[in-house]
């Protein structure tokens, strides 16, 4: 899983903020950034 550990890497930068490992989720990679977002608001 050395690809997803960059992918959370580069979530890292652009979001200094602490990310949810369902962030590293495959279906929620799918979902834009604006909208993880919003979800993360709404919950």
């Amino acid at each position: 899983e050395t690809g997803s550990s960059s992918k959370v890497k580069t979530f890292s930068r652009v979001y200094p903020i602490s990310i949810p490992e369902w962030l590293s989720s495959e279906t929620e990679q799918s979902v834009p950034p604006y909208s993880i977002s919003k979800e993360s608001s709404s919950s």
